[in-house]
């Protein structure tokens, strides 16, 4: 019985997943409520993803890299902005990194 209550347990956290592979999939799910997502891949935002008043998310990295491929420090330099949220950042799996500056 035991087992049984860990598999429905299980499959009820994985129908609640959010599974995203890039910076569109990542934005539309914050956008759309998603309260629970994973990346599927490194991503690489355009700018900074902006987590505004009243959403609840977990962001888990799953031992890849968010970030923004900056040259220089600016103002808006940040990856991400988050005001008056409740925001969760983990990596389940090693190595999950938030990264800014790109020095080449």
């Amino acid at each position: 019985m035991l087992a049984l209550l860990c598999t429905v347990a299980q499959g009820v956290w994985a129908q609640n997943l959010t599974y995203v592979s890039d910076e569109t999939s990542l934005r539309d799910a914050i956008t759309d409520g998603a309260e629970n997502i994973q990346l599927t891949k490194d991503i690489t935002l355009s700018d900074y993803l902006n987590i505004g008043s009243g959403v609840n998310v977990t962001i888990d990295l799953f031992g890849y890299s968010l970030g923004r491929s900056l040259n220089d420090y600016s103002y808006d330099g940040h990856v991400i902005w988050a005001n008056g949220c409740n925001l969760t950042l983990t990596s389940s799996v090693a190595g999950g990194s938030i990264e800014g500056i790109n020095y080449r």
